[in-house]
């Protein structure tokens, strides 16, 4: 499933915008402080190696990442997205800090720079002035299953095959997140019940309890 956005971002895209926000830090001693971004939900899909996923927006994990606002802003801008639109519904992709409270993730160590099950985020691109990681697979299956609507099992049943986890290895990371959200992605995980990973296929698609219903 693609998706339907108006200004969409696929696999491809994303790096050229990493290398392009790369590019707009050179020379600038502000902008050259190094950062260290963590993509979740659909970019950390992408960044996994989806070719068929689509998304306008780049979310960016605060609690695990290590970034400069203004810099990263003028960064964003340089490579021809918005940065933290407050429209509702943007037109332009962009670039969104998330900040823990407004979604559910396990919590991050940042001195041991590991995160609540002990696995270490996953380098997904490196440039001269940025580094884009992403969470462990698991944990990012973990999290698509709070919310459970059918591109989320999709995005689960991509990371099953491409990175060989396990619906075992999910329920294990789904354990470290705060209560509401264990709670709901124990209960969705029953939409897994007929996956087959070696074929993506047996799925069972329908819609998760997530939040806000």
């Amino acid at each position: 499933m693609t998706g339907d956005h108006d200004d969409p971002i696929d696999a491809k895209r994303l790096r050229d915008i990493f290398a392009a926000m790369d590019e707009a830090a050179s020379g600038d001693p502000v902008k050259r402080e190094h950062q260290i971004l963590c993509v979740f939900g659909a970019a950390a899909i992408l960044s996994y190696g989806s070719t068929a996923r689509q998304t306008q927006d780049i979310d960016i994990w605060r609690p695990a990442s290590r970034l400069n606002d203004r810099a990263l802003r003028q960064m964003a801008e340089a490579a021809g997205i918005d940065y933290n639109p407050t429209e509702l519904e943007p037109q332009k992709a962009y670039l969104q800090i998330v900040d823990d409270g407004v979604v559910k993730m396990p919590s991050y160590n940042k001195e041991a720079f590991a995160w609540a099950n002990g696995q270490k985020s996953e380098n997904i691109w490196s440039g001269d002035n940025i580094t884009i990681v992403a969470p462990p697979p698991a944990i990012v299956a973990a999290a698509k299953m709070v919310r459970a609507e059918p591109q989320d099992i999709e995005d689960v049943a991509f990371l099953m095959n491409a990175k060989g986890i396990s619906a075992k290895e999910i329920k294990k990371a789904i354990r470290h997140f705060p209560s509401e959200a264990r709670a709901r992605a124990s209960e969705n995980m029953i939409y897994l019940e007929f996956a087959n990973p070696s074929e993506g296929k047996g799925l069972a698609i329908g819609k998760g309890k997530g939040y806000g219903e």
